[in-house]
């Protein structure tokens, strides 16, 4: 499996703002474009769509095991052009949100993968994610690589997202002496 880049290494690292491009989007040297393996299939890391705007739009695009050629395709046909594409597929490689398999890097079987287990998770620590299964492929991603994916949610929205609706609940008076919980009795 591709290794998925991490900000400030390869092509990554030399995305470049571009000095006439009023929108501010990172854009990719050519030759980071060309690297590209049109046949490697894209692997989605990421459960939903981490992205907003233009950018969520083309993600839809991206089916798990669909080759980079055909992602491609799906976007020119929609209207963007070739470089966007790659360009989405390499910001999208440098976030961790997915990652590249060759035919040759097919996944794991689960019977295989049971046998090397101690393989898997050494490529997994070293940045290589491993898919394990066909039917419902599972992807195996080091601690550190899951932190950084897992979405933050705030404690704050968590209570809106969780508080009961409609129920009738009897807060007690601010102006009675409630005490110190704390204090022994």
């Amino acid at each position: 499996m591709t290794r998925p880049r991490k900000a400030g290494s390869g092509a990554a690292a030399r995305a470049r703002w571009t000095a006439n491009d009023v929108s501010g989007k990172p854009t990719y040297l050519e030759d980071d474009r060309r690297g590209i393996d049109r046949t490697a299939k894209i692997r989605k890391l990421v459960r939903d769509n981490p992205k907003h705007g233009a950018t969520a739009k083309r993600f839809k695009f991206y089916t798990d095991g669909m080759a980079v050629g055909d992602y491609v395709a799906a976007v020119v046909a929609a209207g963007f052009s070739e470089a966007t594409a790659l360009d989405d597929v390499l910001l999208d490689i440098s976030r961790g949100f997915i990652t590249l398999q060759r035919e040759q890097e097919a996944a794991w079987t689960v019977p295989d993968a049971k046998a090397r287990l101690s393989e898997i998770l050494r490529l997994a620590r070293e940045g290589k994610p491993q898919t394990i299964g066909a039917q419902d492929p599972c992807v195996v991603v080091s601690a550190d690589d899951y932190e950084r994916l897992r979405p933050r949610r705030h404690l704050g929205q968590f209570l809106l997202e969780t508080a009961p609706r409609g129920a009738d609940i009897e807060l007690p008076s601010r102006a009675d002496h409630r005490g110190d919980p704390f204090a022994e009795q």
